[in-house]
């Protein structure tokens, strides 16, 4: 299931915005916020909202742009989508659930996500092998439960993990503690309200280097990045931290 598609193979997934309200039973399953699957995928500049809901006697897999990403790009994307898990096992990211041999780069989380305990979460994946995890920000207000959670990655195995970023103010389950070694770099919310501290280029000097013709101000009150030339940009708020 997806607010876009369900299933893309091979395909480009461009400028998308979505607010889906997913409800993912049965036994198991994929439920994203723009693609359920992705094989051979590219998204680009892709957004979400919403409210996806896992409750199966499977293994779910849950993201906030998608459940299931293989041999994928997914690319300066953001979603503000909460995730909640309740299934018997799975995964479930703020940007990606499962995320093999993908590479998922420039993109950022805001939603809430609550695991059951069987469950691997994380910000940006809940579980991540043999890809690349780069230069993304979790800015979720909190991660609940998971067998293992962490700020970027709940779990990885043989995938490279670098130059990410998570709110200082990230509660995960109930504490403002780095969730795993595969967490990122904490950063206060003054630096990450920060134009500057997304898109000034690297050989500036810049964290993330982000395309500045991509990524623009928020505005009406939404201190982070808004994509350019994309639908939906003045739904988004702000998530409210502890």
């Amino acid at each position: 299931i997806g607010g876009i598609c369900g299933y893309d193979t091979g395909g480009n997934i461009l400028e998308c915005y979505a607010e889906p309200t997913i409800s993912l039973g049965g036994g198991s399953g994929y439920a994203g916020g723009i693609c359920g699957i992705m094989t051979g995928t590219q998204a680009y500049k892709c957004a979400t909202g919403g409210n996806i809901t896992a409750s199966t006697s499977g293994t779910s897999y849950t993201g906030g742009i998608c459940a299931l990403s293989q041999s994928a790009v997914l690319y300066n994307s953001l979603s503000t989508t909460n995730l909640r898990t309740e299934a018997d096992s799975g995964y479930t990211g703020g940007i990606c659930g499962f995320a093999s041999e993908a590479n998922v780069q420039n993109t950022y989380s805001t939603g809430t996500i609550i695991a059951a305990s069987q469950v691997a979460a994380g910000g940006i994946c809940g579980f991540a092998e043999n890809g690349f995890i780069m230069q993304n920000v979790a800015l979720n207000p909190a991660i609940n439960g998971g067998v293992s959670i962490g700020s970027i990655v709940g779990d990885a195995d043989l995938c490279a993990i670098y130059d990410n970023y998570y709110s200082e103010k990230l509660l995960i389950n109930g504490t403002h503690l780095q969730g795993s070694n595969i967490s990122g770099t904490a950063k206060t919310l003054a630096a990450l309200r920060s134009m500057d501290f997304y898109t000034r280029p690297l050989v500036s000097g810049g964290q993330l280097g982000w395309d500045a013709d991509t990524w623009k101000p928020g505005t009406g009150g939404y201190a982070f990045p808004h994509l350019s030339g994309v639908f939906g940009m003045e739904r988004l708020t702000m998530p409210k931290y502890k």
